[in-house]
């Protein structure tokens, strides 16, 4: 480990309650963690428990999200869900940059610790910023654009916009008042989006500018973090700086928004650097692989950063709940003079509640296997892909957490909000119906009382339905959740009882060496499998019923006191 890292020593050797604590341990040199090194991964032996700073990292961030989706869901149009999308994408970035870190060369120390305020202080004012772009609808628009008609025509325009400002903005200045109960002026309309009804309020510029300005500041320190850790990690420095370029290049794309002030270029610029950062990761890895087969065409080696994947895939899995325990946040209410007992309010609240639980129930078994290889561990890939999914998928279901509010609190709600509810639980299955495909089973053939596929084709034919629920009818509140809960709960029996008798394939490790020498996959039909590093969530103890033997024990001696703080 210390040769790799250049130092015949330097890291913390012993570890244990009766070593001293040390300037080392507060302090730790840059390292990386796990890597790869021509046909093997080195990793830790042991574990990597989840640090209660990450936790503390989701818990703002999902914060953070909960802000942004509070102003999508204040009017249910497509402008908004397109404003939430291309704001919100930004901080995960940012997000995703940092739990990057901590996992590849993540050691809770003191500088560390300095890293993750300042990248959440960075997302504070991110979040501030960009939800004080107020986009709002002018009444009484005539759908002719600004550069129609007389040469007065802007002049106009502004004027009518300030006389409508204080009717059309005025009850939602009130709510978006200082904590100090002071009232504030009428937001004036001041830029005209395209030939819609909709305008950028006053300040709409400066606020991108100064959100902007904290997303850049925020990749400039891991930008900073690959270029020092390359200087004093020889053996990884191509890779780090590969990195570092890919990062460079989105930082450009990002950089011109400060200085425009025409809402069509900018739009783009976000959008292009959205769909630029999605996708450059498939780049930088196709350019490892090349780099990789040069080097060792050459006979050199090519030291390369790794994730700890099983760290990864417990942080994916706990954010994701994180989300969705957003949704029982917005299913709670307070009952007023009508309202009280179980009354029509609380029915929509309890559907609420059912539909995420349902949603969590459907995440947590989104292999749809007994047994399987995590999409993180299959391909490079479906890795990538994995994480890129999780975009879509936690967007949504803050889209559809914030429409609840709404639909708990109103009987009957504008058709607009039906379109904002399908479209979020229709992506949101969208998204576990492709997670699902990502994952390689490992269930022997046939063993399943319904295949596999079926399972998860079944959650497209639901997204399809989802998507198309407000052309049937105009729903009331209650109805409209009561078919989504009761169509999700038929999708969890049929793949929870779909997987009755299924049992997944044996490691063979004599067969899993021939096929190392030879590169030949077994079928799907055979009885083994070549993965002898398979999690516990990977062999189905997350299944439901199957989470752990049960009878299995071993004793050891306490003392009194120590014994009955078991029962007490």
């Amino acid at each position: 480990f210390d040769a790799v890292h250049g130092r015949s020593s330097g890291h913390i050797a012993q570890h244990g309650h009766q070593i001293p604590i040390q300037i080392g341990h507060l302090f730790k040199r840059p390292l990386i963690r796990q890597w790869v090194l021509q046909d093997k991964v080195y990793h830790e032996i042991d574990d990597r428990e989840p640090s209660q700073f990450e936790l503390f990292f989701d818990l703002v961030m999902v914060g953070i999200i909960h802000k942004l989706a509070d102003g999508a869901a204040e009017a249910a149009t497509g402008l908004n869900v397109a404003k939430f999308v291309l704001c919100f994408y930004p901080a995960w970035s940012v997000w995703s940059d940092t739990r990057a870190y901590m996992n590849v060369s993540g050691t809770d120390d003191v500088w560390q610790r300095i890293y993750t305020l300042l990248i959440m202080v960075l997302l504070v004012g991110y979040a501030a910023n960009v939800t004080g772009i107020h986009i709002e609808k002018e009444i009484g628009h005539t759908g002719t654009g600004l550069n129609d008609g007389l040469e007065s025509t802007t002049a106009e325009a502004h004027r009518r916009a300030w006389m409508t400002a204080v009717e059309t903005i005025g009850s939602s200045v009130m709510k978006r008042g200082s904590s100090g109960g002071g009232e504030e002026a009428p937001l004036k309309l001041v830029e005209q989006i395209g030939n819609s009804p909709y305008w950028f309020a006053e300040g709409w510029h400066a606020a991108i500018a100064s959100a902007i300005g904290f997303y850049l500041v925020a990749k400039g320190c891991r930008l900073a973090l690959y270029f020092i850790y390359g200087i004093l990690l020889p053996k990884f420095r191509k890779v780090l700086w590969l990195n570092a370029l890919a990062l460079f290049i989105i930082a450009c794309i990002y950089l011109p928004i400060m200085f425009l002030d025409y809402p069509g270029a900018i739009v783009i610029l976000i959008a292009v650097g959205v769909v630029s950062e999605l996708t450059i990761r498939y780049f930088v890895a196709g350019i490892l692989q090349v780099m990789h087969g040069r080097s060792k065409h050459k006979g050199h080696k090519t030291y390369i950063p790794a994730y700890s994947l099983p760290h990864l895939m417990e942080r994916t899995t706990l954010f994701v709940i994180l989300v969705i325990g957003e949704t029982v946040m917005n299913g709670t209410f307070v009952a007023g003079p009508g309202e009280y007992g179980p009354r029509s309010q609380f029915w929509r609240a309890a559907l609420s509640i059912t539909i995420a639980f349902l949603l969590m129930w459907i995440y947590f078994d989104v292999d749809s296997s007994r047994t399987y290889v995590h999409g993180l561990k299959r391909h490079w890939f479906t890795s990538i892909t994995y994480t890129n999914l999780h975009f879509p998928l936690c967007a949504s279901l803050v889209l559809m957490s914030s429409t609840l509010v709404t639909m708990i609190g109103e009987a009957r709600v504008d058709k607009a909000y039906l379109w904002f509810f399908a479209g979020s639980i229709g992506t949101a299955m969208l998204c576990m119906g492709v997670l699902g495909m990502l994952h390689k089973s490992l269930d022997r053939w046939g063993s399943s009382l319904i295949p596999k596929s079926a399972r998860i084709g079944l959650r497209f034919l639901l997204a399809a339905v989802f998507y198309v629920m407000p052309l049937i009818r105009h729903w009331t509140s209650s109805e409209y959740l009561g078919i989504h809960a009761a169509l999700l709960a038929f999708a969890v029996a049929f793949e929870t009882f779909g997987k009755l008798g299924a049992v997944g394939r044996v490691y063979d490790p004599v067969r899993a060496e021939a096929l190392h020498s030879a590169v030949k996959g077994p079928g799907r039909r055979a009885s083994w499998h070549e993965h002898d590093d398979l999690t516990g969530e990977e062999t189905g103890e997350n299944d439901v019923g199957v989470e752990s033997e049960l009878g299995r024990l071993e004793s050891k001696q306490v003392a009194s006191g120590e014994r009955w703080a078991y029962v007490a």
